[in-house]
């Protein structure tokens, strides 16, 4: 692949989606990878042929293109198979189910409309059309949307192995399947589009002394924004005095291999700090409140991710999570096991994710 977009200009109505955009998309697989609503599937459109840009210019497009688009754009009165069958180029029932079974669906959910189908299955039949479509360039914009995790894993691996010899163009804002499909990330912002690959977005790094106070401090103020809430008086204390003892502790010691801290970097201030302990227990992990639902959290956890595979012998991942971020955990893959639980005023939940798949995102 060797797409080039130079100036492109794109506006709808009053509104500039895309300003002088210029972006080189080569190799096997990139990805455009921003907060929703930035205007990111704006040049899959240009290079599908769907939008003409008012100004600007893109080449190298090929001559077959396969599209799974954000919303699914199934025809209503064809069933599951018949739909997939449309991408063929000879209509063959058996091909059209295989890809149906590849992506979980039973046998007896490919003979149903449309209507009678959850959004997660319907999303599945809309990938294997566009799979099964093949082409020379496979663009995919969200696709693993309203996908539960367990089926995200499955769909990552089969979409990661179809494209090994085929180029593709992703657009998410999910950098765990950014990471996990491509070879290259193209990080951009807007409206208007722009890439912002040189404002060095995210950065993670281990905690030395001279950040540690830095850290502890964002670990406090978010405590105290968004967690204490849900604590008494008590708690709050137990949580402070932790922080404090800890950063004692550890500012005579940031070497000890049963407690690990990093910090999350954006334009020289830390945005985000996870910390483990002995390896498979998340300490704790706080985001900045300017940088929440933005992948920080994710992007972090990844990297302690790739710390434990080097080990080869952690199987799953801890956590006594507050209140507050168990949404975000579950995000993540961690389950509950246990109620809600209480100690010294703390209020967590314990929460447990395997890591047999780990690899894979």
């Amino acid at each position: 692949m060797d797409i080039r977009i130079s100036d492109l200009y794109v506006r709808f109505g009053d509104k500039h989606v895309v300003d002088s955009l210029s972006l080189e998309l080569s190799g096997r697989s990139v990805c455009i990878f921003g907060e929703s609503g930035c205007g990111k599937s704006t040049p899959l459109n240009v290079i599908a042929g769907l939008i003409k840009p008012e100004a600007g210019s893109v080449s190298g497009i090929p001559a077959r293109i396969s599209y799974l688009f954000q919303d699914n754009r199934l025809l209503p009165w064809l069933n599951a198979r018949e739909n997939v069958e449309t991408a063929l180029a000879k209509k063959d029932h058996m091909q059209a189910e295989e890809w149906l079974l590849k992506m979980g669906l039973q046998k007896e959910d490919t003979e149903k409309l449309p209507a009678q189908l959850s959004g997660g299955m319907k999303r599945r039949v809309a990938i294997a059309r566009a799979l099964a479509f093949g082409g020379e360039l496979l663009l995919l914009d969200e696709p693993l949307e309203s996908l539960d995790m367990e089926r995200k894993y499955d769909l990552l691996a089969l979409i990661k192995e179809y494209t090994k010899e085929k180029s593709m163009i992703l657009i998410t804002h999910d950098i765990q399947q950014a990471e996990a499909l491509c070879e290259t990330i193209i990080r951009v912002a807007g409206p208007p589009l722009k890439d912002v690959r040189d404002s060095k977005l995210k950065l993670i790094k281990e905690v030395d002394q001279s950040d540690l106070k830095q850290a502890l401090d964002l670990v406090n103020i978010v405590f105290s924004e968004f967690v204490a809430v849900d604590y008494s008086e008590q708690g709050q204390k137990t949580f402070e005095d932790y922080i404090k003892n800890k950063y004692e502790e550890l500012s005579s010691d940031l070497t000890s291999m049963h407690k690990k801290i990093w910090a999350c970097w954006q334009n020289g201030e830390i945005v985000g700090v996870i910390a483990t302990r002995d390896t498979s227990h998340i300490a704790l992990m706080f985001v900045d409140k300017r940088y929440h639902k933005k992948g920080i959290a994710r992007y972090m956890f990844n990297h302690v991710l790739e710390e434990t595979s080097q080990t080869g012998e952690i199987t799953q991942m801890t956590v006594n999570s507050s209140p507050f971020a168990v949404e975000v955990y579950e995000r993540l893959g961690f389950v509950k096991t246990a109620a809600q639980q209480e100690k010294d005023g703390i209020i967590y939940i314990p929460m447990v994710r395997p890591l047999t798949n780990h690899c894979q995102p």
